[in-house]
């Protein structure tokens, strides 16, 4: 885990430690992957090595397992949505993620900070969004979570299940940032909206 590649970065003497975590990171977060993130945290933070840790609130790129697993559901007659589709949602493209720890690297940046996107969605814009990229037109399919909690136990042990138990539960939660402290401390960090960024990888799929 994170504390033993704090340990062995320590032993070899390495100067700097970088982390990748997530919003909502927190030793006594309400769900068990807040707690894990946070504790690793904790372990950075506790290490005495120059760090920084970025928090992203929903990365999505070219290989992502989240976001793109809706890719092939648009080729359906109706578009599902998980739960009522109002959860909010500042999606980051992985490259503006890269780019932070970049800079952060090059400028000797230090501390936490948190990263989201340009734009604050609900899941039924983010829905919405990925079919306008698409050239498909939907109209939106709000499934109870609690179908959706069940199908996602019911496939858990299935090999490369399309939603996880974990996964749902994700997607029914918010996911924001405040990015601002970031922006002050990496001028010039890029901000890609989500159409954009999508447009960038799914249109030569098409």
């Amino acid at each position: 885990g994170t504390e033993s590649q704090v340990g062995a970065a320590r032993d070899a003497g390495v100067a700097r430690f970088l982390y990748l975590s997530g919003a909502g990171a927190d030793p006594r977060g309400p769900k068990h992957w807040f707690r894990a993130k946070g504790a690793a945290e904790a372990a950075v933070r506790e290490s005495g090595l120059s760090h920084f840790v970025l928090r992203p609130s929903w990365v999505f790129g070219p290989r992502d397992v989240a976001l793109n697993r809706f890719v092939p559901l648009a080729r359906l007659p109706l578009m599902p949505v998980i739960g009522p589709g109002t959860q909010r949602l500042e999606p980051v493209f992985v490259r503006d993620v890269a780019w932070a720890f970049g800079e952060a690297l090059d400028r000797g940046t230090e501390g936490t900070f948190e990263i989201g996107g340009p734009e604050r969605l609900t899941m039924d814009d983010v829905e919405r969004t990925l079919l306008r990229v698409l050239g498909r037109r939907r109209r939106l399919l709000h499934v109870p979570a609690g179908m959706i909690r069940t199908a996602a136990r019911a496939l858990g042990h299935a090999p490369g299940p399309p939603l996880t138990p974990d996964a749902v539960e994700f997607l029914l939660n918010d996911a924001l940032a405040d990015t601002a402290p970031l922006v002050a401390a990496l001028p010039g960090l890029p901000r890609t909206r989500l159409e954009d960024g999508l447009a960038s990888y799914l249109r030569r799929r098409k």
